[in-house]
């Protein structure tokens, strides 16, 4: 954690040090460097953070806006998107879960779910179609 803390915010050293564990458990292989190899573990889950939020759509942008019109706080905007959410059919549910706030791609929510990768293809893009339809 002190690693972690010293180059990351802390509720995200937080998260980085729960994923490296995941990554830790998961290894079978030997470890003969134990504090590099939970380091690299640590750093490799940054990357990964890093890169699933900028291949994020975003839902609703400044530009889509129409003149005018105010964009709704951040409170007004969470309780929409969980009220779409919500209103998703629990397998849509899951997938758009797993892959926007678990942080899971595909393959793994295909494992997760026992489903093939197309199958949560067309679920995350029927959810996110819906989503987008009722925060439009």
């Amino acid at each position: 954690m002190a690693f972690l803390r010293r180059r990351f915010a802390p509720q995200e050293a937080e998260d980085l040090a729960q994923d490296t564990y995941v990554q830790l458990v998961a290894t079978k292989a030997e470890i003969r460097n134990p504090r590099a190899f939970l380091a690299r573990l640590a750093l490799d889950a940054a990357g990964m953070q890093a890169r699933r939020r900028l291949a994020r759509p975003i839902l609703v942008s400044d530009e889509l806006m129409p003149p005018g019109i105010s964009e709704p706080s951040d409170q007004e905007h969470s309780l929409l998107l969980k009220q779409a959410i919500q209103s998703l059919p629990p397998k849509l549910r899951v997938v758009f879960v797993l892959s926007r706030f678990g942080g899971l791609t595909y393959e793994e929510i295909a494992n997760r779910c026992g489903v093939s990768v197309r199958t949560v293809e067309v679920r995350m893009s029927k959810a996110l179609a819906k989503c987008t339809a009722l925060l439009s």
